[in-house]
């Protein structure tokens, strides 16, 4: 079973690859008033980077959060090295809010390209 931890968002790291580069302004809304009326109730995952935490799941939830004014998030902390954390990036993102062609092409681009995958 994975421990739940508060983590400061000023100690959270934005992936340098966001697989969602077009993210309608009402989903933003949405998700910002559920964080605001009922908190954050799947934690992101993360994994330690330095001394901060970079996000391998969860960059919507934590943009929202800050929108919310939040000061911390619940996050499941997880050793993965950087391909296994795309992997899981990937995962996540498509089951939540599915990839537009762009945003996919460019996902699958990136992978072939970082990890010789096809």
């Amino acid at each position: 079973m994975s421990k739940i931890t508060y983590i400061e968002l000023s100690k959270l790291l934005i992936p340098e690859f966001e697989a969602h580069k077009q993210i309608p302004d009402e989903y933003i809304t949405e998700i910002t008033e559920s964080i605001k009326t009922l908190g954050i109730i799947e934690p992101l995952i993360v994994r330690p980077k330095d001394k901060e935490f970079e996000i391998v799941a969860g960059c919507i939830r934590y943009r929202c959060a800050k929108i919310a004014g939040l000061k911390s998030a619940p996050c499941i902390i997880i050793g993965l090295d950087d391909k296994a954390a795309e992997i899981l990036k990937i995962h996540e993102n498509i089951k939540r809010v599915p990839l537009d062609h762009i945003d996919q092409g460019n996902t699958f681009l990136m992978m072939r390209e970082k990890y010789s995958m096809t």
